[in-house]
């Protein structure tokens, strides 16, 4: 072990005084061709290894590499031939529009990018080879009858290698008749484990067939079909119709906006399905009808409402374990009675939880609900507001000055007997007064978005005498505040606080 050493001081001091024997330029010349050697220590590399490095990075950037030099002007293709399979697809047409033009600019060069990028996908998927493909997106605005047809035989060429998740993101749009609809293929498929389907996307007269038996996730962004009858009559049943040919399903996403053209769809008004785990509903469309659930089987919602009416029934009461609520039922053309029984009957179907996430428009609309009570001075609102029995966390988000709707917080805590995290967004907002919480068994409290003013390092030194088996406090200082001098006299402040541990986030 001794010699070692030696012989590595030997040597380190030999390479010293050599290069201590070095003129100025020689120096520099060797530490040139030393920074050299390491820079391109990866064009030693074989070309198989190297197309392997690129089927990890996005296609974009994995074709941008071709501009290199001559060696790299094959490698692409190279890494399309061997390694398909393992490589994402995803193409998107906005990478050939320059985001340094005006949005004017960039519309009347849209044809001359979309050959530009119909060349590109071409080029590409002839470069797989007859290789699987496992991973196949596309993203694009289809404004011709007849490049519908070319985006269709590639959709049908990946179907045809057995991909397993496909994510088809088409805008389609009517020149006076229907656009080409999708390869029915899309919709008979034995290999598929996730679909996604969007954004204003026609896929055809009349309801497709479909049988999926092997897909667990599917997302529906503004879909749909129309019946040729009397006319063109909009369906509202394209998202049944999806989960009636999908028995392994898992997952569903569904979105539904409001939007001026003449063939926007009307969205489903109930979602069926034995073996559904998880589901995202967003509806963002006012004359959308009162929804029904009817699967049992439900662990996770992630429900966001902004139409006049809310949740009509509800089969996961004894199954949910997470639920999201996001709702903001318009005022207009409907009684206050009316609205205020929706956002009961949607608290109501959340009871069972365990994880419930209240946004600040969910919050607004559980003030107004008790807002008479408390105008009676009635302080007691069992009446008006069920209780949590499995609630373990919480997260509740108020971003208005308004103080009364912290009042709510005190409201929800009060029915959550076993409540022990509480996750806090917005409270940055509570007034000089904050709000008081009764008696609990909270262990962890999470913030978000601290901004280190009076009333919040007040409103903590609140909770912190009001909270007595609080263990944690974890902070997540607002991302806006970037004077390093009041960040650090934010965290200052903060591991001041007593009795308790401060984990930053």
């Amino acid at each position: 072990m001794r010699q070692k050493k030696l012989r590595l001081l030997s040597f380190c001091s030999s390479s010293r005084r050599s290069s201590l024997n070095q003129s100025p330029k020689d120096l520099v010349a060797t530490k040139m061709a030393t920074r050299y050697e390491c820079e391109d220590a990866i064009s030693s590399l074989p070309d198989e290894i190297l197309a392997q490095i690129l089927s990890y990075l996005p296609t974009k950037r994995a074709a941008s590499t071709s501009v290199l030099s001559k060696r790299w002007r094959t490698l692409f293709s190279l890494m399309n031939h061997l390694f398909a399979s393992q490589h994402h697809l995803d193409f998107d047409d906005s990478y050939f529009l320059n985001p340094k033009l005006s949005k004017q600019q960039r519309s009347r060069r849209r044809n001359e990018t979309g050959q530009s990028f119909r060349a590109f996908v071409d080029k590409t998927l002839l470069s797989c080879s007859n290789r699987p493909i496992n991973k196949f997106s596309l993203k694009h605005r289809e404004d011709d009858l007849h490049h519908m047809d070319q985006t269709n035989r590639w959709i049908s060429n990946v179907l045809e290698r057995g991909v397993s998740e496909l994510h088809l993101r088409i805008k389609t749009t009517w020149f006076g008749r229907p656009p080409r609809p999708l390869p029915s293929d899309v919709f008979t498929n034995k290999t598929l484990v996730t679909l996604t389907l969007g954004t204003l996307l026609f896929v055809g007269i009349d309801p497709p067939k479909v049988f999926l038996p092997l897909l667990k996730s599917l997302s529906l962004d503004t879909v749909y079909y129309v019946e040729e009858e009397e006319g063109y009559s909009y369906s509202t049943s394209f998202a049944e119709v999806m989960l009636e040919g999908c028995p392994l399903l898992e997952e569903f996403f569904l979105n539904h906006v409001s939007i001026d053209h003449k063939e926007a769809p009307d969205p489903s008004e109930i979602i069926s399905h034995q073996n559904l785990k998880r589901l995202t509903v967003n509806r963002r469309f006012q004359l959308c009808q009162q929804m029904g659930f009817d699967t049992p089987n439900l662990v996770y919602l992630d429900y966001s409402d902004y139409s006049r009416y809310g949740i009509e029934s509800a089969n996961f009461l004894d199954s949910l374990v997470e639920a999201r609520l996001d709702l903001d039922i318009p005022w207009r053309g409907r009684a206050r009675t009316f609205r205020m029984n929706n956002i009961t009957r949607a608290i109501e179907c959340m009871t069972n939880v365990e994880i419930l996430h209240l946004s600040s428009n969910t919050v607004k609309l559980m003030y107004n609900r008790l807002y008479d009570y408390w105008e009676e001075d009635q302080d007691d609102c069992g009446l008006s507001f069920p209780r949590f029995e499995n609630l373990v966390k919480l997260s509740f988000e108020t971003r208005s000055k308004r103080q009364p709707r912290w009042k709510m917080l005190t409201v929800v805590m009060d029915k959550a007997p076993i409540l022990e995290t509480l996750v806090l967004k917005g409270l940055y907002s509570i007034r000089y007064e904050g709000v008081s919480v009764n008696e609990n068994v909270v262990k962890v409290l999470e913030i978000y978005g601290y901004k280190g003013g009076r009333n919040e390092l007040r409103q903590l030194n609140r909770f912190l005498s009001q909270m007595n088996c609080l263990q944690l406090i974890k902070v997540e200082i607002d991302a806006a505040i970037d004077d390093i001098d009041k960040r650090l006299q934010i965290t200052n402040d903060l591991l001041s606080l007593p009795k308790c541990q401060v984990q930053f986030l």
